[in-house]
């Protein structure tokens, strides 16, 4: 707990540049675990061609031809292209020589790249609710307005106690206005709809 504090002071400390440089630091150390990563297995990749070089050869030096697999007519062509490769990763390798050399995050900046990674996360789901609901809207918007343009002009119902009316009639101001807030902050609607 006294680390995450640790974490949101120095947010709130330092601002959206120390924000940056937690996102860049955090960066590099990922970006050096992935190399550390990709060396290892270029090795592996290195060992497992040698194998299968010499074993290939193998098979090449038998004094009876071997007739019944396929592909063994290929394996001196696979033999060489093997050879090539395991030539050009030892030389990656020998280039590399090590993996790169990351920094390391004391607890706060790991705790406050969390914080940054879950206000970032949010605030992407918040603008996606806001634009599913402005497009909610607009769509029901479209459909009043084609369903009043479709009725008959002057039309009246005929409904009893008091339901009947101007179908055609197109929605008030203050009952659009209610509508919007019903869809964007429906605690605040309701408020407001009360007062009408």
């Amino acid at each position: 707990m006294q680390t995450s504090i640790q974490g949101k002071k120095l947010l709130d400390e330092g601002g959206p540049n120390t924000e940056k440089a937690i996102l860049a630091k955090q960066a590099l150390v990922d970006a050096a675990a992935m190399d550390a990563a990709t060396i290892k297995k270029i090795e592996e990749l290195v060992f497992s061609l040698e194998e299968s070089g010499k074993k290939l050869r193998e098979v090449l030096a038998l004094e009876e031809t071997v007739t019944n697999v396929a592909g063994v007519d290929k394996f001196y062509e696979q033999a060489g292209e093997i050879d090539r490769r395991a030539k050009l990763y030892k030389q990656v390798l020998a280039e590399l020589k090590s993996p790169m050399t990351g920094l390391e995050m004391p607890q706060a900046e790991q705790d406050a790249f969390v914080m940054i990674q879950t206000k970032q996360k949010t605030d992407e789901h918040l603008k996606k609710i806001q634009e599913g609901t402005e497009k909610g809207l607009a769509n029901l918007k479209e459909a009043w307005t084609t369903s009043t343009v479709a009725g008959p002009a002057g039309s009246k119902g005929e409904g009893k106690g008091g339901y009947g009316g101007d179908i055609s009639a197109p929605l008030p101001a203050d009952a659009s206005a209610i509508f919007e807030d019903c869809l964007k902050n429906p605690s605040g609607a309701a408020d407001k709809k009360a007062s009408v």
